[in-house]
């Protein structure tokens, strides 16, 4: 157990509500900067306001990619990620294909990562793969880590927070022992409290995606 962890330096300060407002994404980049989180989430709508805020900074510009349901078709998840590299992304949290998992129809799914992971790699930024655990079978979550391990992604993410629980110990647990050790974890979805926060990282979390990440640090 880790008692001396620096939380902000794990944090993702998330704004990914659909009624979001320059207002606010500026609000999250300035109280990025004055706790020196390791990362800022914005719709790619957004990119230009942390480009612009956060420029030499060290702080990671994040956005998502079918967002928030997955089921979008993969030329337009290649679109709107080679667009949101374009514009300034660091990382790039894709949903993945929940219909297509729930279909067993596997070979759509790890075409999909496949592709997605590739082009984020090929720009050297980070991909994360949000999993949405909250929805998937044991059986499912095996199979989508095995897919992981297999493309040697960059992270897999739990949740987006909209659909399904999210993020708690057991699964940051079972995806720690399922995952290849180079892949990292991000937890995310209904993350409010410190105690909860570090108790994911002392699970395996080595980023958490937040929008109470300002209460955390108080």
């Amino acid at each position: 157990m880790q008692s001396n962890i620096l939380l902000n330096t794990y944090i993702e300060h998330t704004i990914l509500k659909p009624d979001a407002t320059i207002a606010e994404v500026e609000q999250v980049c300035n109280e990025a900067l004055k706790f020196q989180f390791a990362g800022v989430c914005v719709p790619s709508y957004f990119l230009e306001t942390p480009v612009e805020l956060l420029q030499d900074a060290g702080i990671d510009i994040v956005t998502v990619v079918g967002f928030p349901y997955g089921y979008n078709s993969l030329l337009s998840k290649f679109e709107e990620a080679e667009d949101a590299i374009n514009r300034g992304a660091d990382h790039i949290d894709m949903v993945i294909n929940i219909a297509a998992v729930k279909n067993n129809d596997w070979d759509t799914v790890e075409n999909e990562i496949d592709t997605i992971n590739r082009l984020v790699k090929r720009e050297n930024k980070i991909f994360k793969l949000i999993a949405e655990t909250g929805l998937m079978s044991e059986v499912e979550l095996e199979l989508i880590c095995k897919i992981a391990n297999d493309l040697k992604i960059d992270y897999l993410k739990t949740s987006t927070g909209i659909n399904g629980p999210g993020a708690d110990e057991e699964t940051i647990v079972t995806l720690r022992e399922l995952l290849h050790p180079s892949i990292k974890i991000k937890a995310s979805g209904g993350i409010r409290t410190k105690d909860v926060a570090i108790a994911l990282i002392n699970a395996g979390a080595s980023r958490i995606g937040a929008s109470k990440s300002v209460e955390m640090m108080g």
